[in-house]
């Protein structure tokens, strides 16, 4: 069943119901229920995992009605409702560990990218960074999977742009490539390194580069990438009580089989006393990555050097295709942007406009 469609008064009322909400969980407790504040660190279906901030246990948590759209990271008002019926909760209200969600707060980032229905779909909420992963392909793969994904890697970078996010890049699994295979993947990737993209080599069977955990530190970071890269394996060296899941890649077709099937968020130990909290939130693998929600403008703005460059065109609405006083071309045929990254947003804003 399809969402019923709100009207502006009735968003409007929802809006002023939950400030009060929130207001109202200033107080410590109220007359019947006490109000706490939570982070939602799984969600799954209907169901909500929510960490109380206050001493870090975890409810099995409903939502609302008309509450939007609430994913993992994102900060909330919640009731527990141990030990009595609440239809709010349903079948959960009789679990101790139960509760229900009312009112959701404000965020200062979010991760967005397009469903296959072209509708757009939050990913997590409350990012600082996000850490794009990719993997070489299994040994014996065809020839045609045997390169790093840099269409997927752009479109992520895109996304992350548009939100105003730091983006990593992780090369993960390094030990399935001999040395000249690496030496070759490494001088692929210096197109990102150049445009100052902090680019990592990774594998779970070696000891993992300080410069990740230097990164991942005091952050609310999020891996993403497709199935089999590796997200859950590098979580499980980084923090191995946390279990994730892993599979194998299917011999079919190379692509990763989604073990993932919801985003999680996890807590790294603190690496000073006082320090922010580093949080990973281990997401989905996917086949694609849509990006019917984002402007033209958006896509160049996510390939800076192309941006760069677009301001000095003759026509301010130039395509940088073959457009008289095209600055874009001229620094493409002096080498100044990389023709693979050009065809990659050739490729990108074709399948957006299209």
């Amino acid at each position: 069943m399809s969402r019923r469609k709100l009207s502006r008064q009735q968003q409007r009322r929802i809006q002023k119901n939950q400030q009060q909400r929130i207001a109202h969980a200033r107080s410590e407790t109220l007359e019947q229920d006490c109000i706490l504040h939570g982070l939602v660190i799984k969600h799954h279906g209907k169901k909500l995992l929510v960490e109380n901030e206050a001493d870090g246990r975890v409810y099995h948590c409903g939502i609302r009605q008309n509450l939007g759209s609430i994913v993992v990271g994102d900060r909330v008002v919640f009731h527990p409702l141990a030990g009595r019926a609440d239809t709010l909760a349903g079948a959960i209200a009789r679990d101790p560990g139960a509760g229900v969600v009312s009112a959701l707060k404000p965020r200062h980032t979010c991760l967005q990218r397009s469903d296959g229905a072209g509708k757009t779909k939050i990913i997590a909420a409350n990012i600082d960074q996000v850490f794009i992963i990719d993997a070489p392909p299994p040994l014996g793969a065809q020839q045609a999977y045997n390169r790093i994904n840099t269409g997927l890697i752009d479109r992520y970078l895109i996304i992350a742009e548009k939100h105003h996010l730091q983006s990593s890049i992780v090369i993960n699994k390094i030990d399935l490539l001999s040395t000249q295979e690496l030496h070759r993947v490494k001088d692929m990737m210096q197109i990102y390194h150049r445009l100052g993209y902090p680019v990592l080599y990774a594998s779970i069977r070696q000891e993992l580069p300080q410069q990740l955990m230097d990164l991942l530190a005091q952050k609310n970071n999020i891996f993403v990438g497709q199935s089999g890269v590796g997200k859950s394996s590098l979580i499980n060296v980084l923090l191995p009580q946390a279990n994730a899941r892993i599979g194998a890649l299917s011999a079919a077709n190379h692509k990763g089989r989604h073990t993932t099937t919801a985003a999680q968020l996890y807590h790294l130990p603190q690496q000073q006393a006082g320090g922010k909290q580093t949080n990973i939130i281990d997401s989905p693998g996917i086949r694609e990555l849509g990006l019917w929600h984002i402007e033209q403008q958006d896509i160049i703005r996510g390939y800076q050097e192309i941006n760069y460059f677009a301001v000095n065109c003759r026509f301010r609405n130039c395509q940088h295709n073959n457009e008289p006083g095209c600055a874009v071309q001229k620094a493409l045929s002096e080498q100044q942007i990389s023709m693979e990254r050009y065809k990659n947003y050739q490729k990108i804003l074709e399948s957006v406009l299209s």
